[in-house]
């Protein structure tokens, strides 16, 4: 879930995909803290997304060639040399970057049943007032 809406900072920066990203509940005080993720364009969340899913499936490709070079049988020969040719014909993940432009963090009262639903309606309320959900 996340919202879209064209914002220009101060700075003269322009985003249009917001997201949040964590959402800190204290129901002591009856608050919550979300942090929200802001991107010039939501083509750049969907290179993170990308990037991410390359690293899971590299990094799986790994562990699993890892446990079969572990335990090394004729049965699983086959399965380690398609695992080796995957990894190596594929690059190692680097440090995955957010792409995003800002940063922000909102303060709200929080009740019991809170939800994300509930926190992406109180910034479509009160911050994002023209965004539509994507």
């Amino acid at each position: 879930m996340a919202l879209q809406q064209t914002i220009t900072n101060e700075k003269g920066a322009t985003t249009t995909y917001h997201r949040i990203v964590k959402a800190n509940l204290d129901f002591n005080a009856k608050t919550a803290s979300l942090i929200v993720f802001s991107y010039a364009t939501e083509s750049l969340r969907q290179v993170e997304k990308d990037d991410l899913i390359s690293a899971s499936a590299y990094n799986d490709a790994v562990k699993k060639l890892d446990e079969l070079i572990a335990n090394p049988t004729e049965e699983n020969e086959q399965e380690r040399i398609r695992l080796t040719k995957q990894i190596n014909s594929s690059t190692p993940p680097l440090e995955t970057a957010s792409l995003h432009l800002t940063e922000t963090e909102y303060s709200l009262p929080l009740n019991e049943d809170f939800s994300i639903k509930d926190a992406y309606k109180w910034l479509k309320d009160n911050i994002y007032t023209d965004a539509v959900d994507v």
